[in-house]
C-alpha cells in the first residue's frame, strides 16, 4: 500500500482507521462478517471473535470433551471460568461463545 507524502507531514495518520476501511472495502465479499470489526456494533462477528470460537474448538471439544466427556458435562461453569482468563473475556461470555460453538456444531453433524 503507497501512502501519499502528503499525508505524513507532521500531522496525526489514523492508520488503524484508514486499515480498517481498506479491510472492509477490498475484502472478498464471502469473508465479510470474518473481517467487519467489533467496534462497529456487531459483536460476535469479528475475526477475534471467530479465533476465540476456534480455541473453544480446539481445547474443549477437540481434547477435553472426547477425552473426560462426563466431567465436562458436569464442570461446565468451572471450566468457563478456566478459560475466561486464557481468552480475555469474563465467565458470562466464555459460556455464550461455548454455546454458540455447540449450536454450530450440532447443525453440522
Amino acid at each position: 500500500m503507497l501512502i501519499p507524502w502528503p499525508l505524513l507531514r507532521g500531522e496525526q495518520v489514523d492508520f488503524q482507521g484508514s486499515l480498517g476501511r481498506l479491510r472492509e472495502n477490498r475484502g472478498p465479499l464471502h469473508l465479510t462478517n470474518w473481517l467487519t470489526s467489533e467496534h462497529q456494533g456487531e459483536e460476535g462477528t469479528s475475526q477475534t471473535t471467530y479465533q476465540r470460537l476456534f480455541f473453544l474448538y480446539r481445547v474443549y471439544e477437540l481434547v477435553l470433551l472426547r477425552r473426560y466427556q462426563n466431567a465436562c458435562k458436569r464442570n461446565l461453569t468451572r471450566l468457563d471460568h478456566a478459560f475466561a482468563p486464557i481468552i480475555g473475556k469474563e465467565d458470562e461470555v466464555v459460556r455464550k461463545l461455548r454455546l454458540r460453538l455447540t449450536k454450530a456444531l450440532r447443525t453440522l453433524r
